[in-house]
């Protein structure tokens, strides 16, 4: 939430006296904004202010009067046109260069105002130049009132909702001595939206005497009108309300600059518009203590309830000072989580976070990160041999050390292009690809080459062909709700004229015969063309179809139904094109399966034949519930599938209830774990393959989705397990891809 004055990168060297960007931290953007509306005369000194500023922050969090700000409630900041040493009553300081437009600044965070007074005393600070310069800082004239937001909308867990529809204003506290003879007086407020848009209410700034072009009133900012529509349903806004003294300014010894002493009073504040859902209230798990790996990317998680909401961000800080998260070293994962990619010596220290949303605040602990050196590699999963006719071939190793680099070999060379993550892509497999891939992963303890992968390329037969050859699903299926399958026929070079057998069934009923409990009574199952309402087929109670239905039981391997069960099952021949199968309940819930299968006779299949392509399932799960869908891959030869676990994108698509957190898991029929993932992370690799097989876009880089690309031998029967990683229920899709 606090701009950041270390290196200067939101002030652009206008100290917040001249430029009162806050302790709120703001788009390089909307920084840009501010700037740019600010008189001629204040941008033309951006280059020559020197300043001397303490603060005390406060945070407001209710209607009552806010509190210190978290932790590190004392700032001290000094400014400069260039970089050089200060010296103060305390020692010299060194003002490093580099921040926004290379204005130099440096910024220090204190516990207490004793020891931010006992590192800076009140006295004259001299700049060394060339030339050199002093300010004053003497009185600690600090605005006598704590600032504070009196009305305008109303406090809720932390949060203040405003209502977009509605006008209204807010209404501020104010501080005495704001004009007196000697003192020069200063207030401004300002917001800026977290979800990038910058958009909100602009700033408004008054100073008691002339400076400059700013407008000179009697008395500080007492109120801001908030018209309506200025803010967005569900949009989090950072605000803050700042009052200064200034007790030395001098505009003239330097040419175009300013030399400026400042005691500061700054509130911090969020503005909710009023969601059009309630948001779910958000608290967070204590933190623990983080050791990482010198050169590794290291994690600090956040845990708790109402995280993964839209709208939700996390605000961390570092050794007291706000974190700048978009250089590229710093990213967020999954939300809130914080990720330090190739952590080193400087980013040892401590941390803490403000997390904040819809749902209302919350801070978390403070706790400390160290870093080990690095140990020699170790290789954990071993890249699997792959046999492949064709089409797309991913090689994955994993590996423990810390700070890795990899390289992938083809026979003992470096694979061009995209070769240096612990997965390798090839496409277009041909004969010129058969060969042995190795993985050399590395670190700056040392280096260690994988077992040999050998990708085999056999001559083209068409009943080679690794495919998706049936889907199961199985979940429990509430009284009044639906289990959705979707499935896609096609493939490329497939014939339109010809059909896909396939046969599809609803069990319930059969499911006690191996051991489950409280199943579904009675199924009935529906076969919708997409795009359309109508049922192309349907059934209820299996016996009405017996003798096909047995027939493809017979053909398919599918275990056989009890004569005159509830169960439902169909058999059909299908265009290309996509699929549904709706299964409902006659009356009672209950977990049930679903299940469809390709029912092409044995030695029969072509390279023109149509195929199962896509497999997806769609479900209302209970909280701890698990959506699990099976699949076996028929053939001879791997076959590589993009499997995609989503909750939080199915917003764009106008489902409410979603789950939150989908976290994917896939294993064999035999329980070996294949493949997981929590939290997609913005993949671009996933991202792409994902559009390319057809596949809509998750909503966001950091969505909490989550996918896999993996490619799996044939003959084999696979899970693609979807839960909450919170232990949360809702709405979950799982998808399995074909990818060609």
């Amino acid at each position: 939430m606090r701009g950041v004055l270390r290196n200067a990168i939101f002030r652009d060297s206008i100290p917040r006296f001249l430029q009162p960007i806050s302790i709120m931290k703001l788009s390089a953007a909307f920084a840009l904004a501010i700037v740019s509306s600010l008189p001629p005369l204040i941008g033309a000194q951006s280059g020559s202010v020197y300043l001397v500023q303490k603060e005390q922050l406060f945070l407001q969090t209710s209607a009552s009067a806010p509190a210190a700000f978290p932790l590190y409630p004392f700032e001290m900041s000094l400014q400069s046109a260039a970089a050089t040493n200060v010296v103060g009553p305390g020692g010299t300081v060194a003002i490093p260069s580099g921040g926004s437009n290379g204005n130099p600044g440096i910024q220090f965070d204190y516990a207490t105002q004793a020891a931010m007074d006992a590192a800076f005393p009140n006295g004259t600070y001299t700049y060394s130049g060339p030339p050199a310069y002093s300010v004053n800082l003497t009185g600690n004239s600090y605005p006598t009132a704590t600032p504070a937001v009196l009305s305008g909308g109303t406090w809720s867990n932390g949060v203040l909702i405003i209502d977009p529809a509605v006008a209204t204003t807010l209404t501020f506290s104010t501080f005495t001595g704001y004009a007196n003879t000697g003192v020069l007086g200063y207030s401004a407020f300002q917001t800026s939206a977290q979800d990038g848009s910058n958009t909100g209410l602009a700033q408004d700034t008054v100073v008691s005497k002339a400076l400059l072009s700013f407008p000179v009133s009697a008395t500080p900012l007492t109120s801001i009108p908030v018209p309506a529509g200025t803010f967005t349903p569900g949009v989090v806004y950072q605000a803050s309300l700042n009052f200064d003294t200034a007790t030395f300014v001098d505009t003239t010894s330097i040419s175009g600059g300013a030399l400026v002493g400042v005691y500061a009073n700054t509130l911090a504040f969020y503005i909710v518009g009023k969601p059009t859902t309630a948001g779910t209230p958000i608290s967070v798990n204590a933190l623990s203590n983080v050791v990482g790996v010198s050169g590794s990317v290291v994690t600090i998680p956040v845990s708790g309830t109402g995280l993964s909401g839209t709208g939700v961000v996390a605000n961390w800080f570092f050794n007291g000072g706000e974190m700048n998260l978009n250089g590229g070293h710093y990213s967020i994962q999954n939300g809130v989580n914080l990720v330090i990619n190739g952590a080193g010596a400087a980013d040892v220290g401590r941390y803490f976070a403000i997390v904040v949303g819809p749902g209302g605040l919350a801070v978390t602990n403070e706790i400390s990160l160290t870093l080990t050196a690095p140990t020699v590699p170790q290789i954990t999963t071993q890249p699997a041999s792959v046999t492949a006719i064709g089409g797309t071939v991913v090689f994955n190793v994993t590996a423990t050390g810390g700070g890795l680099a990899y390289q992938w070999k083809f026979n003992g060379a470096n694979v061009p292009g995209n070769s240096t993550t612990s997965r390798l892509i090839l496409s277009n497999i041909n004969s010129a690809s058969a060969g042995n891939y190795t993985c050399t992963v590395s670190n700056g303890a040392g280096a260690v080459t994988s077992t040999a992968a050998t990708l085999t390329v056999p001559a083209q037969s068409a009943n080679l062909n690794g495919r998706l050859v049936n889907e199961s699903v199985s979940s429990l299926v509430p009284t009044g709700t639906t289990l959705t399958v979707g499935f896609l026929v096609g493939g490329s070079g497939t014939s339109p004229s010809q059909t896909l057998p396939v046969l599809v069934r609803g069990i319930g009923p059969a499911l006690a015969g191996f051991g489950l409990a409280g199943t579904m009574p009675d199924p009935a199952i529906q076969v919708i063309p997409l795009g359309s309402q109508t049922a192309l087929y349907s059934d209820d109670n299996w016996g009405s179809n017996s003798a096909a239905v047995i027939a493809a039981e017979n053909a398919t391997g599918a275990f056989a139904l009890t004569a005159g069960s509830l169960d439902a099952a169909l058999t059909a021949a299908l265009n290309a094109g996509g699929y549904s199968v709706a299964l409902t309940p006659n009356g009672a819930g209950g977990i049930a399966l679903a299940e469809i299968y390709d029912n092409i006779p044995a030695g029969t299949y072509q390279v023109t034949s149509p195929r199962i392509v896509n497999l997806s399932a769609l479900t209302i799960l209970p909280a701890g519930g698990t959506l699990s869908a099976g699949f076996f891959l028929g053939g001879s030869t791997s076959r590589t599938v993009l499997i995609r676990a989503i909750g939080p994108t199915l917003a764009g698509l106008g489902i409410t209830g979603l789950m939150a957190d989908p976290k994917l898991t896939l294993v064999t029929s035999a329980g070996t774990f294949v493949a997981g993932n929590q939290g997609w992370g913005g993949d671009p690799t996933l991202g792409s393959i994902a559009v390319q097989v057809g596949g809509f876009a998750f909503a966001s880089p950091t969505s909490l989705d989550s996918a896999v690309l993996v490619t799996l031998q044939p003959s084999v029967g696979y899970t693609a397990e979807a839960t909450s990683a919170s232990g949360g229920g809702g709405e979950v899709l799982i998808e399995i891809y074909e990818v060609p």
